[in-house]
């Protein structure tokens, strides 16, 4: 993650750019970097985000059939690789840190990896971030799509970035 964490760093802060879209997992080193770096951004897209850490990888674990004991030890050798608690990791909590950034939530009703409940809690806890007295939705700067991927139309996520 650390790794990644770095790549992103450096990409965001050698590159001149306002935005960033992710998918799946990129949502958590990238809001992790964020959080924790002073990188100017306006906006991100988050397409398909679980919020913590863990669920991305129970969700994935349980698609593939991988038993509990194996993720255990997977997410102790994680702690202790990268000095990092992954039960701590989640993007609510990172993006909170980040200052000015407007985000758009994608995410498919019918998503077989991350459910679409994730994405919701996730938004939830984003709006709670930016409008903490929940009186004006519309401007906080989130918004959440539930539609199916391939029907999301490109000229709404182009013109969430402009």
């Amino acid at each position: 993650m650390k790794d990644f964490g770095e790549f992103v760093q450096h990409l965001l802060k050698s590159t001149d750019i306002d935005y960033v879209i992710t998918h799946s997992f990129g949502a958590v080193p990238c809001s992790f970097t964020l959080s924790e770096n002073n990188i100017d951004l306006k906006k991100i897209i988050f397409i398909a985000p679980p919020d913590h850490f863990t669920d991305w990888i129970n969700d994935v674990s349980k698609l593939m059939g991988i038993n509990q004991k194996i993720i255990d030890i997977t997410l102790e050798k994680f702690k202790k690789d990268y000095n990092m608690n992954p039960y701590e990791m989640s993007v609510s909590k990172f993006i909170k840190k980040v200052k000015n950034i407007s985000g758009l939530i994608i995410h498919g009703e019918k998503d077989k990896i991350t459910p679409l409940k994730r994405a919701i809690l996730l938004f939830f806890k984003y709006l709670d971030i930016a409008c903490r007295d929940r009186a004006d939705i519309n401007n906080a700067g989130v918004t959440i799509r539930s539609t199916l991927r391939t029907k999301i139309k490109y000229h709404e996520i182009k013109a969430h970035v402009k």
